[in-house]
């Protein structure tokens, strides 16, 4: 059997350090939405996502996060894990807000604010990256995952949003697709063969797809197909979606 390319694999475990740099320059003039925000990250620290400079990029663009839902006073909601839903650790949960007669003065506490946040999730997905699996990314499970903290606002108008940040290259159950070769038309039909999470209303983004840790990168054939994969899962869910190879925050 022929040895997988090294872009199938991942890196060596990091101790993460805090950054206080606005990952959004310092501006804070967001458009926020009528309903409450409730702001859902999803971290993938499978094997092929532990590369320090990923978790990096993915660090900056949870902060981007943290700045958004501490200015529209919303609640965030930041997990980590690789394959299965029951391998997914809570890293942050918990409503953002800042204080202040004015909006500049509640303006100027958010980088405090969102850096008391960060700290507690690095220090938390350190706690993840060393004692968590390693095995197995499972896109299906970050959906899966969607739909069980969307279940908990059934009942509430909320703008519901989801940031999953992976590089989407499924290594486990039945829709795995870390299988150099694969064209578009047999990512399609993996697609079909999986049930989905009915997640209407719920806007997602998937970022990073097909970027992994390391010099060597996929081939844009695959990236492509893995591309058409992400996007094909999450439009079967009933949700807005949005699919990336980057992982930069936008809005």
């Amino acid at each position: 059997m022929k040895s997988a390319p090294r872009w199938i694999f991942g890196f060596a475990l990091l101790v993460l350090g805090a950054c206080s740099t606005s990952a959004t320059g310092g501006a804070y003039d967001f458009t926020c939405p009528e309903t409450p925000l409730v702001q859902v990250s999803i971290l993938d620290i499978s094997e092929s996502g532990r590369d320090q400079k990923l978790i990096g990029e993915r660090l900056d663009a949870v902060q981007a996060d943290a700045e958004f839902v501490t200015d529209c006073e919303g609640t965030l909601v930041v997990t980590a894990g690789s394959g299965s839903v029951a391998n997914a650790d809570v890293l942050f949960s918990g409503r953002l807000s800042t204080s202040g007669a004015t909006e500049i003065g509640r303006d100027r506490k958010i980088p405090k604010a969102v850096e008391t946040t960060m700290e507690e999730i690095r220090t938390s997905l350190n706690d993840a990256l060393a004692s968590g699996s390693a095995q197995g990314n499972d896109l299906t499970a970050m959906f899966a995952l969607v739909a069980d903290i969307a279940t908990l606002y059934a009942n509430d108008e909320v703008d519901l949003r989801a940031h999953l940040y992976t590089d989407a290259i499924s290594t486990t159950g039945g829709a795995a697709i870390n299988q150099p070769g694969l064209d578009r038309a047999a990512v399609l039909e993996i697609v079909a063969a999986q049930p989905a999470p009915r997640l209407e209303g719920v806007s997602i983004s998937v970022r990073g797809v097909g970027r992994v840790g390391g010099a060597v990168q996929p081939p844009q054939d695959f990236v492509d197909a893995v591309t058409a994969y992400a996007r094909g899962l999450c439009e079967a869910t009933g949700a807005s979606c949005t699919v990336l190879t980057s992982t930069a925050a936008v809005r």
